[in-house]
């Protein structure tokens, strides 16, 4: 008979766990190819995530919960797709962008024409690209994975390549 409360106790401590290291992730600043970059521009993903339990006698259920873009965020974007052209603009404005010629070296003055410009060359440069991973909920969720009790595994059968896809799969269901 599996110990409902011990079960419980465990998976709260499970998504604990991966939720406070997700949440550290994302604030880190990384170097990639030489330039420092920031995961969570706004700060929306890194309180937008939390997770939810809910043991029953045979099984139990286990959400992560964030903003449907956090999935793309941890697994990145394979090259072929690009980004729809309202979210890449909102995600421009948002940065600190400022457009330079480039004979002068000035900064030019910010118009809808030349962000638009902007945002089609980044949009491009994903499509060809791609964006990389980041896995800032991944690896955390490996890594308590690993850390989970073995009654608990085999209690349920547990393999965390199917159990972080089924959580990932519920997430994305309930933003779309």
């Amino acid at each position: 008979m599996i110990n409902k409360a011990h079960i419980s106790k465990v998976l709260d401590d499970f998504g604990a766990e991966v939720v406070r290291q997700s949440k550290l992730n994302i604030g880190a600043t990384k170097t990639v190819k030489g330039k420092k970059r920031k995961i969570d521009n706004t700060g929306t993903l890194r309180k937008s995530l939390d997770y939810q339990v809910k043991v029953m006698p045979n099984s139990f259920s286990f959400f992560i919960e964030m903003e449907e873009y956090g999935e793309w965020v941890d697994v990145g974007r394979k090259p072929g797709k690009g980004i729809p052209q309202k979210e890449l603009m909102s995600w421009i404005k948002s940065k600190p962008i400022r457009l330079r010629d480039l004979e002068t070296g000035e900064f030019l003055t910010t118009t809808k024409s030349r962000m638009n410009s902007l945002a089609f060359l980044i949009n491009r440069k994903i499509r060809e690209k791609g964006i990389a991973a980041t896995n800032f909920l991944s690896d955390p969720f490996e890594k308590a994975f690993k850390d989970l009790p073995e009654d608990v595994i085999e209690a349920f059968g547990l393999d965390v390549e199917h159990f972080l896809k089924t959580s990932l799969s519920e997430l994305n269901e309930k933003y779309k």
